[in-house]
C-alpha cells in the first residue's frame, strides 16, 4: 500500500540491483534553554509520483529532530513524516494523452458538470485546458487548496473526458 506512513522496499527475485535509496528530511535539534528546552524540528517527507518508487530500493520517510536540553524540562523531539506517493487523477498513457482533445476548463467543467467553484480553483491556478489536468496529481491540487471532495470530483468528470474522448477518437479509425 502506498500514502503516508508506509514504507516501500523494492525487491527483485530475478536480479539484484543497487538502486539508490531515498530518505526524506532531517529535523534540526531543540534549542537549549536554562528553563524549557526547544522542540525538535520537523523531518520532512520525500515525495514523489508512485510510478517512480521502481526506481529505488527503499523510500523511508523524514527523521524529527531531538528534543532540545533544559535545566527544568527537555524539548519535545521532533516528528518524522511518512514518504508521499502522488497519483495522477487520471492514469493515461501517451498514447492516449495524444488524443485528447484541446477543450478549455470552462467547457469541460460546463460538459460534465463541474461545480462552478471548482471551475474557478482551476482558473485561478492557471489551468487552461482539461488536458493539463492529466498532468497535475492529487498531491498538488490538495497543496493549493482543494479539498477531497473536489478532488474527487475532478476524478470523476476527468475520467469520464477521457473515456469519451478515447472512445471518440476510436471509432473515426
Amino acid at each position: 500500500m502506498y500514502g503516508p506512513g508506509y514504507n516501500y522496499t523494492a525487491t527483485s527475485s530475478k536480479t539484484q540491483r543497487n538502486f539508490p535509496a531515498v530518505t526524506g528530511g532531517r529535523g534540526g535539534a531543540g534549542g537549549k534553554s536554562n528553563k524549557y528546552g526547544g522542540s525538535g524540528g520537523v523531518g520532512e517527507a520525500p515525495r514523489m509520483a508512485v510510478e517512480y518508487a521502481q526506481y529505488f530500493s527503499a523510500v523511508n520517510g523524514g527523521d524529527g529532530g531531538e528534543g532540545g536540553f533544559g535545566a527544568d524540562q527537555g524539548g519535545l523531539g521532533g516528528v518524522g513524516q511518512g514518504p508521499r506517493f502522488s497519483q495522477k487523477l487520471v492514469p493515461t498513457d501517451a498514447a492516449v494523452r495524444v488524443r485528447i482533445p484541446r477543450v478549455s476548463v470552462k467547457d469541460f467543467c460546463r460538459s460534465y458538470n463541474v461545480s462552478a467553484t471548482i471551475c474557478k480553483l482551476l482558473s485561478d491556478q492557471g489551468f487552461e485546458t482539461a488536458g493539463a489536468l492529466l498532468e497535475t496529481d492529487d498531491y498538488t491540487l490538495s497543496d493549493i487548496g482543494f479539498k477531497q471532495g473536489q478532488i474527487a470530483e475532478l476524478k470523476r468528470a476527468l475520467g469520464q473526458f477521457v473515456a469519451y474522448a478515447s472512445a471518440s477518437t476510436s471509432s473515426r479509425k
